[in-house]
């Protein structure tokens, strides 16, 4: 697969009729797994001391499977499978109001995501967040 960073435009005049052909270009924006990836996969550290410093001690508590699916270890349970930022909102929209979803509150909320072998760093404030912005819960809350 070929990564293009600009999008290709050619236009093309054939008795009076313009074809345009456009290749939508997708850049993936930088997310917090890639420093940890890179460390696991290429032993990468970022050029930031204190970055390279926090990814060696934190590297340790995460697994990468060959297809580089990143998983972190819990204490108690499954290794739980790191969610990218795009990803988080789909999975809490689902955990929240989904087909078992019962409108329970942002600690509840993010403990179930953990349960359901989810994982990413900031899940009690994004679940809290989400919550918030319920219109149901804030309707219905006691």
């Amino acid at each position: 697969m070929e990564l293009i960073t600009e999008p290709c435009i050619t236009t093309v005049t054939d008795v009076g009729v313009a074809r345009i052909s456009v290749t939508a270009v997708s850049i993936a924006e930088p997310c917090w797994m890639d420093s940890i990836v890179d460390f696991l996969v290429e032993d990468r550290i970022p050029d930031d001391e204190k970055k390279a410093s926090k990814v060696r001690r934190i590297a340790s508590w995460y697994w990468l499977t060959t297809d580089r699916k990143l998983y972190r270890r819990s204490f108690e349970g499954p290794y739980l499978l790191c969610l990218h930022p795009r990803k988080v909102n789909e999975v809490l929209i689902e955990l929240h109001e989904g087909v078992c979803g019962s409108h329970v509150g942002g600690c509840s909320l993010a403990h179930w995501a953990m349960t359901q072998g989810f994982w990413w760093p900031r899940m009690q404030k994004d679940a809290a967040e989400y919550v918030r912005k319920c219109e149901q819960c804030q309707k219905h809350a006691p």
